[in-house]
């Protein structure tokens, strides 16, 4: 018997099963496999039997015929399908099962620049204000904004201060950051005249031949300021006590000067000014007023320099 394989058998197919077990953000994607296959095939084959042959038919002869049958076979096949997973950018969470978290950091869209102000007189601290920064999630999620003081406004001192504003997305808890820095400078320094411990006064009640001390006073100067003493326009001093002081970001600079003086009738209605300069700047002025009173008919006046 003699077997025939009538039919080719085929060895790639293609198939697009679709496999949806991801929900949320999804995306297709091509995935090939090897398969076992079956098929029938029909096979022709020759089959004998025999038939009357010779003079009537008397003898027996052998003969041959084709036949056909079915026949199972296997193969392997290539094939393609699809299966959902998480679109560029996603991750499964928070369900099971579900593409709903990106990859995505919070965007900055705006923060501020490095802000120099200065500080208040008289007062340690000096109120600051600026923007808020601007964060922008990605996909709209929630964000969670954190700062250095909660608010856009701060007491601060002077130095430099760095002010924090953090983002979180609630999707994927991934954070943004701006950061900027706040310099509060000491305030411009400006001559002060004191007298007894007294600030501010602007008529000095003196009584004559009794020593009188005042004190001029020029704080926190970068550089700091010179100080002169003047009695009706007339320099008397020019001795400048100085005190170093650091304030967290470079040292800053007291001046003071003390003037010490007999008071005369020479110096009634008079005026004492205390003057402050820095080179390349203008001068700045602190008066007062003398108002002497004269007790002896031999009124006059001494003036001498303190030793500083």
């Amino acid at each position: 018997m003699m077997w025939i394989l009538m039919l080719s058998v085929i060895a790639v197919t293609c198939s697009l099963s679709q496999v949806t077990s991801l929900t949320g953000i999804v995306c297709p994607k091509r995935r090939s496999r090897y398969v076992t296959r079956y098929q029938y095939v029909s096979q022709a084959y020759q089959s004998r039997y025999t038939t009357s042959c010779g003079v009537f038919g008397w003898w027996r002869c052998t003969r041959w015929r084709t036949r056909y049958r079915s026949q199972r076979v296997s193969y392997v096949a290539l094939e393609y399908y699809y299966i959902n997973v998480c679109c560029s950018g996603w991750r499964i969470g928070p369900t099971p099962g579900k593409c709903g978290i990106h990859n995505l950091l919070p965007k900055l869209v705006s923060c501020p620049n490095d802000k120099i102000v200065t500080g208040a007189r008289k007062t340690p601290l000096t109120r600051v204000t600026w923007n808020a920064p601007k964060f922008r999630e990605p996909h709209n999620f929630h964000l969670t904004i954190l700062s250095t003081y909660g608010r856009e406004w701060a007491n601060l001192p002077w130095g430099s201060t760095t002010v924090t504003y953090t983002a979180t997305s609630q999707n994927n808890n991934m954070q943004t950051t701006c950061t900027f820095h706040i310099r509060v400078n000491p305030p411009e320094p400006l001559p002060e005249i004191g007298f007894n411990t007294m600030v501010g006064k602007k008529i000095l009640y003196l009584t004559d031949k009794r020593p009188v001390t005042v004190v001029c006073r020029a704080d926190h100067g970068i550089p700091a300021m010179i100080l002169k003493w003047l009695i009706d326009g007339q320099y008397v001093t020019n001795g400048t006590r100085y005190d170093t002081k650091p304030n967290g970001f470079e040292a800053y600079i007291d001046a003071m000067n003390v003037l010490t003086f007999l008071p005369g009738k020479e110096q009634h209605n008079k005026t004492l000014l205390c003057q402050g300069s820095r080179p390349g700047e203008s001068s700045y002025y602190d008066s007062v007023h003398l108002s002497i009173t004269c007790k002896s008919t031999l009124c006059g006046v001494t003036i001498k320099l303190e030793s500083i």
